[in-house]
């Protein structure tokens, strides 16, 4: 079973609170190819900033967060409206680590943007609506966010099912606080969105010419060893 670690930053501006979310990512001992529904996820850490929060001191925690994980997570970052330097300064913090900059738009679908990914609204909803209804989101109970959490996502899906058939459904900031759920809807969607490293055996093929190869005759062009070999009249695949 390989696990991954997945960030997710709410960044609030002056009126909003927030939030980070460190979700662990395990997949089945399953096949490579076995697909994403072989995926859960756990909530492992979250952390809420009061309005009007430092971003430094958001990126200080962030970096010491990520410091203490077996492997450098994947950070993505809601980006929307903070501009260019706040995701700089989270950048140059965490050198280490993928970061993605995600903008929260009203669009219909998935674009590029001049900082990273425009991605609508119901594209995070719609992830962590299938993630929650398939029990593959899971929340640490002990963690000191988790009863504000939960209290986030139950607003949530209740607004969610009230706006099914709407546009708006599940609108960011909508409710007084919604900074955990687009922290771990963040973090959820870009490890449900984005292709995975390849993890499996690696496979060398036989020698294939390459473009300036010297050599001729039959079989690959001899390499420096071999031809040190051959002119000491030596064969490496004798018994010896």
């Amino acid at each position: 079973m390989a696990d991954r670690w997945h960030v997710g930053l709410s960044l609030g501006r002056a009126q909003d609170f927030t939030a980070l979310a460190a979700l662990e990512r395990a997949d089945s001992s399953g096949p490579a190819d076995a697909g994403r529904a072989d995926r859960s996820y756990a909530v492992r850490h979250l952390r809420r900033w009061p309005p009007g929060a430092a971003y430094a001191a958001v990126a200080g925690e962030a970096a010491r967060l990520a410091c203490g994980l077996p492997h450098p997570p994947a950070v993505a970052v809601d980006a929307t409206g903070v501009g260019r330097a706040v995701v700089d300064l989270f950048r140059a913090a965490l050198p280490r680590c993928p970061l993605l900059a995600v903008a929260v738009t009203a669009g219909h679908g998935v674009a590029a943007g001049p900082e990273g990914p425009l991605v609508p609204r119901k594209e995070l909803v719609s992830t962590l609506q299938v993630l929650l209804q398939s029990r593959r989101l899971k929340v640490a109970g002990a963690l000191p966010e988790a009863r504000a959490l939960a209290a986030e996502l139950s607003s949530f899906r209740a607004r969610v099912a009230a706006g099914a058939a709407g546009e708006e459904q599940g609108a960011w900031r909508e409710a007084p606080h919604d900074d955990l759920v687009l922290a771990v809807a963040a973090a959820a969607w870009a490890a449900e969105a984005l292709p995975v490293p390849y993890e499996g055996p690696l496979v060398y093929n036989d020698w294939a010419p390459w473009p300036g190869d010297a050599g001729g005759g039959e079989g690959p062009p001899k390499s420096p060893l071999g031809r040190v070999l051959d002119g000491l009249g030596l064969d490496p695949d004798a018994d010896w």
